[in-house]
C-alpha cells in the first residue's frame, strides 16, 4: 500500500520515529491524513454568491499525524511552518474553556487573535473547540499530540489554511472514531475559518480539499455545495499554477471589501423587488437572471455607497461572516456584476472543457478567452489585481496558443497569489522560461504547481505506530 503513496507522505511516514519520537509515545497508535493543495479554475471568489466553482487538487500537501495522550495537553510540532527551525508549541486543552463550559465563538477568536506570531495555531487548536460546538463530541476527555508537515508554499493562494484544517480534522476524526463525511469536515473546517480565525471564505476550498479527484476538474454548485461533477480535461491539457512569490497585505482586507459590496448588493436588489423568489431564486446572487439585471436590476444598486450611508438606508447587509465599516465606500454594483459574468464564465468553461463532449481546439481557445475575461474583472471590478500577476498573464498571453498556452487568470482572493493556466501537456519548458522572465523583472522567487494528487477524504486516514 505504502507504495501507492505520495512522496510527501512517504517521507512523512519514514521519519516518524527518528523525527517525531518527542512527540509521539512508542506502540501507541498515531492517525495520519493528507490533504492536498488546490487550484482555483474559474469562479472561486464568487462562491459565497452561489456560483458554480471549477477547482482541480495540486501535488502539493499538507500532511498531519494525530496521537491521542493521557494528559490535557495540546501538543504540536510543526515541521516547516518555519524555514529556519522546528516549531515546537503547546496548549492547555483547559484554556479552550471557562468556568467549566466551552468559550463561544467569539471568545475564542480573540484569544489565538491576540499572538499574532502563533496565530497559524488556531488552525490546529480550533478544530477542538468546533468539533465540540457543532456536536460532534460531547466533551474532550484527553488532549493530542499533532505533527504537521507541508509542501504548500504559505501565503500562495493556493489553500495552504484549508489543507492544514482538513488534514487535521480527518487525522482527530480517526484517532477519536468520530462519523464524520466529506462534507461535514468541509464544513466543520468552514466554521473554523469564519467563525474562529475570523477569515468570511465559502466553503468551496474545504470542499475541492477534501473531495478532489487527482487530474479531475471538480465542478461545485455553491447552493449551497451541491457536487455537479468531476470532468476530465480534453487529452492533452493541464491545469497549472504560478504562484508569483507576491503576498500583499492588504488582501484579506480588499476581499472583505467585495463581500460586503456584494452583500450590499444583494441587499438593494431584495429590498427593491420586495424580496421577490423570482428575482433571485433560494436568495443566491447568481441566480438572478441576467436579462432582468441588465433590463431593471441593475440600476436598483448603487454604484458607490459608503457603510454609513447604507445602514441608515438599509439597516443590515445580511452576512453574518463580515461587519460594514461606516467610513468605507463600498462599489456593490461593480461586486454583483463580477459574480454574474464569472458564474456564466464558469458554467460555460465546465461545458468546454469536459472530455467526454469532446472538446476542440475551438473549445479550448474559448475557454483561455473567457480565463482572460475573468482576470480583467478581477481587476477592473473587484480591485484584486496586482502589477505581479498582471505581468504574468501578459506574459503567458503573449506566448499564446502557438506555445500551448491558451488562457490564465488570478485565482481566489487575488492582490498577488497564483495564477491559474490553462496549458498544453508538453509546455513545460516554456512554463519554466516564462517564470524565469518574470524572476528577473521582478526579483519575486515564484513557485510553478505541476501535477495533482487525490483529495483528503481519498486518501483517507492512515493507521499506524512504531516500537
Amino acid at each position: 500500500m505504502q507504495a501507492q503513496w505520495p512522496e510527501d507522505l512517504k517521507r512523512f511516514g519514514g521519519h516518524l520515529k527518528t523525527n517525531l519520537g518527542g512527540v509521539f509515545s512508542p506502540r501507541r497508535e498515531i492517525y495520519i491524513a493528507r490533504a492536498p493543495a488546490r487550484l482555483d479554475v474559474m469562479a472561486g471568489l464568487s462562491d459565497y454568491a452561489g456560483a458554480t466553482v471549477l477547482s482541480t487538487p495540486l501535488r502539493e500537501a499538507t500532511v498531519v499525524a494525530v496521537q491521542k495522550r493521557r494528559d490535557r495537553r495540546v501538543v504540536i510540532r510543526n515541521l516547516n511552518m518555519n524555514k529556519e527551525r522546528v516549531l515546537n508549541c503547546e496548549y492547555r486543552l483547559d484554556d479552550l474553556y471557562e468556568d467549566g463550559h466551552l468559550k463561544p465563538y467569539p471568545l475564542l477568536q480573540r484569544q489565538f487573535a491576540q499572538d499574532a506570531n502563533n496565530r497559524w495555531q488556531g488552525h490546529v487548536v480550533g478544530a477542538i473547540a468546533v468539533l465540540q460546538h457543532e456536536g460532534f463530541v460531547q466533551q474532550w476527555q484527553t488532549g493530542l499530540s499533532i505533527a504537521i508537515s507541508s509542501t504548500i508554499p504559505q501565503a500562495s493562494s493556493a489553500a495552504s489554511s484549508a489543507a492544514l484544517q482538513v488534514a487535521n480534522m480527518l487525522a482527530i476524526k480517526g484517532a477519536l472514531a468520530l462519523d464524520l463525511d466529506g462534507f461535514q469536515i468541509a464544513l466543520a473546517c468552514q466554521i473554523l475559518e469564519n467563525r474562529i480565525m475570523g477569515m468570511p471564505c465559502g466553503i468551496t476550498t474545504h470542499v475541492a480539499v477534501a473531495l478532489g479527484q487527482s487530474n479531475r476538474t471538480m465542478v461545485l454548485r455553491c447552493q449551497p455545495h451541491e457536487l455537479v461533477k468531476m470532468m476530465s480535461l480534453p487529452p492533452g491539457v493541464q491545469w497549472v499554477g504560478i504562484y508569483s512569490g507576491l503576498m500583499s497585505p492588504q488582501r484579506e482586507s480588499r476581499y472583505r471589501d467585495l463581500r460586503i459590496a456584494s452583500f450590499m448588493g444583494r441587499k438593494m436588489i431584495l429590498h427593491h423587488s420586495g424580496a421577490s423568489a423570482e428575482v433571485m431564486p433560494m436568495g443566491y446572487l447568481c441566480n438572478t437572471d441576467p436579462a432582468q439585471w441588465e433590463q431593471r436590476l441593475r440600476r436598483q444598486v448603487l454604484t458607490k455607497i459608503t457603510g454609513q450611508e447604507f445602514i441608515k438606508r438599509f439597516a443590515t447587509h445580511d452576512d453574518p461572516a463580515t461587519a460594514i465599516n461606516l467610513e468605507k465606500r463600498y462599489q456593490p454594483r461593480a461586486a454583483i456584476e463580477h459574480h454574474l459574468s464569472d458564474h456564466s464564465r464558469s458554467e460555460r468553461c465546465a461545458e468546454l472543457l469536459d472530455a467526454t463532449l469532446q472538446a476542440s481546439q475551438q473549445s479550448l481557445l474559448e475557454a483561455g478567452r473567457l480565463m482572460y475575461e475573468s482576470h480583467q474583472s478581477y481587476q477592473e471590478r473587484c480591485g484584486l489585481g496586482s502589477k505581479e500577476t498582471d505581468l504574468l498573464v501578459d506574459l503567458i498571453k503573449a506566448q499564446g496558443p502557438e506555445k500551448g498556452l491558451y488562457g490564465a487568470k488570478t485565482t481566489a482572493w487575488g492582490c498577488g497569489g497564483t495564477v491559474a493556466v490553462l496549458a498544453a501537456k508538453g509546455s513545460e519548458d516554456v512554463l519554466q522560461n516564462l517564470v524565469s522572465r518574470y524572476r528577473h523583472l521582478t526579483h519575486l522567487e515564484p513557485y510553478l504547481f505541476f501535477g495533482s494528487s487525490c483529495g483528503a477524504m481519498e486518501m483517507g486516514v492512515i493507521q499506524t505506530a512504531f516500537d
